[in-house]
């Protein structure tokens, strides 16, 4: 009978034991880095937080033609711009996300005469194959941007611009400071394909002008997790 009691009274300190053990790695955040000198924990993520999360920010445009058709071709100036978009991870090398756009945009040609910039409002897909680092919050990924792009020409033009196509491929990474937070860094090369009907575009072109704009952009985004 002594013998039964020490047996349960093992078996129940080891249960409990075993309980505890189990609630506090439970209880500790998998984002959570202690310092081993300060014993404090970090807020910094150990992983790319996900899979859905939104993001807004800016962008420059620096370089680039425009290259008329018919006619000839004239260089851009920079191209100003801000974007917002939703980005979804559907599996561990893949996500797939959808980004509004906007940029004021202006040529040389246009410039040396006083002439004011146009608007370029797209509407994209973005798909990305992406590359997550162990043990860190931090991505790097590849994008081909593709859609749907509506030019606002200026009156300066005496133009009407018409909808087009806009496609770039680009390269990014992205880093989190905490299990919500983080910030994007990215350089895109994108085209734009509209078309304008005017009878004075550049010089001498005519109306019925095809205009193809491409340009290096760097790209920053604030990151949210939801």
């Amino acid at each position: 009978m002594l013998g039964l009691v020490r047996g349960f009274g093992l078996a129940v300190t080891l249960l409990l034991g075993s309980t505890g053990a189990s609630a506090q790695f439970e209880e500790e955040p998998l984002y959570a880095e202690e310092d081993p000198e300060l014993g404090e924990v970090s807020s910094t993520p150990a992983s790319i937080p996900g899979p859905l999360t939104v993001y807004g920010g800016v962008r420059l445009g620096l370089g680039g033609v425009a290259d008329y058709d018919p006619g000839g071709e004239d260089d851009l100036i920079a191209t100003f711009g801000l974007q917002a978009g939703a980005d979804y991870v559907l599996m561990p090398y893949f996500a797939l996300g959808g980004e509004l756009r906007i940029a004021s945009f202006g040529t040389d040609y246009r410039d040396d005469r006083d002439n004011g910039r146009s608007l370029l409002f797209d509407i994209v897909v973005r798909p990305r194959a992406r590359y997550v680092f162990d043990g860190m919050p931090l991505e790097i990924y590849g994008t081909l941007p593709l859609g749907l792009t509506v030019p606002s020409i200026n009156d300066d033009w005496n133009a009407n611009g018409k909808a087009g196509i806009t496609f770039g491929i680009g390269l990014g990474a992205n880093y989190f400071v905490s299990d919500k937070l983080g910030f994007g860094g990215e350089m895109t090369y994108l085209k734009h394909w509209i078309s304008v009907d005017s009878n004075v575009v550049s010089g001498s072109i005519p109306a019925d002008v095809g205009i193809a704009l491409g340009q290096l952009y760097f790209v920053g985004n604030v990151i949210y997790a939801l």
